[in-house]
């Protein structure tokens, strides 16, 4: 396991190409490290992991454990709304290498952050290093794209853009494509929180766990 003196080093050096951690994700990496029961503590060697390969990644690691605990109960596949630098997708690609995984992203987002634009190639380049099974498709959402109008998915994750109408018409067009979990990231967030609220009150989804950022709706019927 990195000790959090590691996982601070990437912190520490010039951003040119690299990798970088917010320094108060280091924080919440060292309150895992020393919270977490041991059982858990594979989901910070995932997470070192990917933060090794992007830019930035933009959850935390308690919110990467909900991310990967639900998809893990699921053998179908996974979508993502919205990818920034692709960190979940390759999170839950890591864990879930035999399902397919979707995002879909327009690629024109710039991390404030980091200073840089999530591009097109970048993000594919991400996805290449590790040969992963994810599939990029490169467009706003709604619409779907075209070659899955008609997919089915187990799980999808919505954290696309954060303003109401656009997480409204995520959530309206995916609830009818997933077939178990709806993960919502940022539910703190004033156009993101009214829309997690519709979902937990839609009379085919119920509640299942919600930290203060993050939460989950399954579909009633599965």
């Amino acid at each position: 396991m990195k000790t959090t003196e590691e996982f601070a080093k990437k912190t520490d050096r010039e951003i040119i190409d690299g990798c970088w951690i917010p320094p108060f994700y280091r924080g919440k990496y060292q309150e895992a490290l020393d919270s977490w029961p041991e059982e858990k503590l594979w989901v910070l060697e995932i997470y070192w992991e990917v933060c090794n390969f992007v830019p930035r990644y933009g959850m935390w690691p308690e919110h990467c454990e909900m991310l990967l605990r639900y998809t893990l109960q699921c053998r179908g596949d996974h979508l993502e709304i919205g990818t920034l630098w692709g960190g979940s997708a390759m999170a839950v690609s890591f864990v879930k290498s035999s399902s397919r995984i979707y995002c879909i992203d327009p690629c024109n987002k710039t991390d404030s952050f980091v200073g840089k634009t999530a591009t097109e190639e970048r993000v594919r380049e991400n996805f290449a290093k590790l040969n992963l099974n994810i599939h990029l498709y490169v467009q706003k959402h709604p619409p779907m794209p075209s070659e899955l109008a008609d997919h089915r998915f187990d799980t999808c994750l919505i954290d696309g853009s954060h303003k109401a109408h656009a997480v409204q018409a995520n959530w309206l067009d995916v609830k009818n494509r997933v077939d178990r979990y709806v993960i919502f990231h940022d539910i703190h967030m004033k156009g993101v929180r009214p829309i997690f609220d519709m979902a937990c009150e839609d009379k085919d989804w119920k509640l299942t766990e919600a930290l203060p950022r993050m939460g989950v709706v399954k579909r009633c019927t599965s």
